[in-house]
Formats: C-alpha cells, structure tokens, sequence
C-alpha cells in the first residue's frame, strides 16, 4: 500500500513540475524599460462589476486575490467601475465593457468568459465553478503574443494573432494600487486593484499611465462579440514581500511532498535496524 502512495505522489510531484508557470507573466518594472514579449492566449477572463462605496465588493476582494494568486495565467480577473458619480474611478471604459455584457446594474456582478454568472457576494462559489469548468472544457484557445514598453510614464503595447470575420481585438489597461481620493464614500482600503483605465482596438498603441499606481496590466483579447476566443495578460507589479514571484509556490509543494516521500522510507529504515 506504501509503495502505491508513493507511486501516486510521484505522479503528482511530476505533474506540479510540469504546472505552466504564472511568473512568466509577471514583470519588474526595471524589465518593463525595454520590449518584453507575453505569449498566451488561453487565459479566462473574469470581469467584475464592482464600485469603491459597495461594502459587498470590499468583503469579496480578499477572496478574489487568493483566487488570482492559485490560478496565475490562467486567468484575468478586471474591475468594472459604473460611472455613476460616485465612484471616483468609473469612466467611458467601464461604460462600454458594462453595456457590451449585460444590462445588469448590481454590484458585485460576475462574468465569466463573456457570460453573465450572477450578482451579489453569495455568488462567488459559482463564480469559482464556472471558472474550473471553462478552465477543463477548453479544448483550443486563439494564440497571442502581446508586446509592451513602458517608457517615458506610458506603456506602449504591440499584438500579433489572428482575427477572424465578426471577431474583433480589444486591449484592456488596468491599474493596480490605485488610491482611492480622501473625500468619497470607502468602506475598505486605501487602493483598490485591477481597475480599467483603458480600452482600445488598436494592435499597436500607447498610453499615459496614472500617476501614484503600483502597477499595472495590459490585456489582450479576441473576442466575437462579448464571447472571449483568446486572451493574454502582461503585468507589472514590482516584487515584494506581498508580492513573491509566483513560480516560488510549486517548489514550496514539491518540498513539501518530498518529504512525504521520503519520511516514510527512513521511518521503515529505523523499524528494520529496531527488528
């Protein structure tokens, strides 16, 4: 029975090694002063409606960064802000993603690839759900390689992909650690993340960056309407103690189930020198 377990573990020690690596993804912003090339395509995308006075969207917030930091690549989660008057980062951008989804107006509102999974925080399990279930039932995914520079306090981006008849490329700014004005309604933090600043269909463009921001990411998408058929993040975040490469996590579980591997045997070992 031991040996079966461990022949299982090894199996699954394999298959963490061979896990796509999110870091790839993740540039320093002393990396980002020179053209750096993302090549992806088969991320999900994951977009939030959501406002800086929702108490709903504060309490949700922590479950949305553990869920981003587990799946990596694999997924692209952007705030959508309403211009509502209110929140002081709604914009035109927001608006158009807002009206391309759904009329849905409550927040926290989920879509996932382009569908409309549900609204309010009780929703998160399904929003978890649909994500795994669009993660494993992806047979194909439209490849594509986008290339950024940030000089000068713009980031300048570069997409190659194919498009199709009926599907358009859409490029998505977002921001992150943006702070949040003193004088509006807050029931959470000082910034908040993932913001859409930006949109555009330009393969090849620039755009001056907020000021006071921690980072930043550059998304591109085919789409067919509000249907995602690829999409790519390239994200520039400077590395910290919150904010550790993220390759670090696999070889913290290898390490981990190393041990599990190889306890057993000494603990065998000292039985027999006992007997």
């Amino acid at each position: 029975m031991q040996g079966r377990q461990r022949h299982h573990l090894a199996i699954l020690l394999l298959l963490i090694i061979m896990l796509p690596q999110s870091a790839a993804l993740n540039i320093s912003p002393d990396d980002a002063d020179e053209w750096v090339s993302v090549e992806g395509g088969w991320s999900v995308l994951v977009e939030e409606r959501t406002a800086v006075w929702c108490p709903s969207c504060v309490e949700i917030d922590p479950y949305l960064r553990q869920v981003q930091e587990s799946h990596g690549s694999r997924m692209i989660l952007v705030g959508l802000h309403p211009d509502d008057g209110l929140d002081p980062f709604g914009n035109q951008y927001s608006e158009q993603r807002l009206a391309k989804l759904s009329n849905q107006t409550g927040t926290p509102a989920f879509h996932v690839d382009g569908e409309f999974i549900g609204e309010g925080s009780q929703i998160w399990p399904d929003v978890q759900s649909a994500l795994l279930k669009t993660e494993s039932q992806a047979t194909g995914y439209r490849p594509i390689t986008l290339t950024i520079l940030e000089q000068n306090e713009k980031v300048h981006w570069n997409v190659s992909t194919q498009i199709g008849d009926d599907e358009n490329l859409t490029i998505l700014i977002l921001a992150n650690g943006l702070p949040v004005p003193k004088d509006v309604e807050n029931p959470g933090g000082e910034t908040r993340d993932n913001v859409l600043v930006y949109t555009s269909e330009m393969s090849s463009g620039s755009f001056s960056l907020p000021s006071g921001i921690e980072g930043y990411s550059v998304i591109a998408l085919v789409e067919d309407g509000s249907n995602t058929l690829g999409a790519v993040e390239a994200r520039v975040l400077p590395l910290s103690d919150e904010n550790p490469k993220r390759g670090l996590w696999p070889l913290a579980i290898l390490l981990c189930l190393g041990a599990v591997l190889v306890l057993p045997r000494k603990v065998d070992a000292i039985s027999q020198e006992e007997e």
